[in-house]
């Protein structure tokens, strides 16, 4: 904790050590949370925290010993946004307007263009999520 400083993120599990990078515009737009799990064992943790002017909360079960980025209102190719996800971004494809995702377990990203939402589940490791159809 920042002295006198309240915590940008709170995660609800004390062995997971969580952190918001805040991009170019500072606290009023997108962000990551960086998430790791210093301990052996696996553990459910509940991660609160604001992003892009709003309060954004999501929970997820990290294994022991490994970390993840998470995006929060990161833009994506043909206008649409990485809302939030449980999983680290890898690759970007503007020419086919993908995104590549890497989970260290099941994980969900909600995708967000104008009115269309989408909740894509993913499962462990690495895979392309197309953005549009």
């Amino acid at each position: 904790v920042l002295f006198r400083s309240p915590p940008r993120v709170t995660a609800s599990d004390p062995r997971v050590q969580a952190r918001v990078l805040d991009g170019p515009a500072g606290a009023a737009g997108p962000a990551t949370v960086v998430l790791v799990n210093r301990w052996p064992t696996p553990t459910a943790v509940r991660v609160a925290t604001t992003a892009a002017g709003r309060v954004v909360r999501f929970q997820l079960r990290l294994p022991g010993s490994t970390g993840v980025t998470c995006p929060i209102e990161w833009p994506m190719p043909g206008g649409w946004t990485l809302e939030r996800a449980t999983a680290s971004v890898t690759g970007i494809d503007h020419r086919r307007s993908r995104v590549r995702l890497h989970a260290v377990g099941p994980a969900t990203a909600i995708l967000r263009r104008g009115e269309d939402r989408r909740r894509v589940q993913l499962g462990a490791g690495e895979q392309w999520v197309q953005l549009a159809e």
